[in-house]
């Protein structure tokens, strides 16, 4: 999971290639438990400390922020999802198809976005 994490940092900015599912899914899942993690924290010893009145908070700005942050990382990684099944960048825009493309099983050998990410190596 932290090798497909780091994977999407690193590739940030590229839109060009293709992820695997489980590169996608690990992402996603690496950023949900983060921002709970962070909304916990914050909201655990922010009311502890009295930083925080429990009466009004309206979300974690450490979760918020931290979303934020990986919008663009986020994004490319759902974008390189899409390749993986021979589907360009619109294809993302359209929510539930964009959710049936990061289920769905990626084109088996190269396509014209590059290698078989699940290839092996020679």
């Amino acid at each position: 999971m932290i090798d497909n994490y780091k994977k999407a940092w690193r590739q940030a900015t590229d839109m060009k290639g293709r992820a695997s599912r489980s590169e996608y899914w690990y992402f996603i899942l690496a950023n949900i438990l983060i921002a709970l993690g962070l909304g916990f924290f914050e909201g655990f010893f922010g009311t502890l400390l009295g930083i925080l009145d429990p009466q009004s908070v309206d979300g974690s700005l450490l979760a918020n922020l931290y979303m934020f942050a990986t919008l663009i990382p986020s994004a490319t990684v759902a974008i390189r999802r899409g390749h993986d099944s021979g589907k360009a960048l619109g294809f993302m825009f359209i929510p539930f198809y964009n959710i049936y493309l990061a289920i769905k099983k990626g084109t088996a050998g190269p396509n014209k976005y590059g290698s078989d990410p699940l290839a092996i190596p020679e």
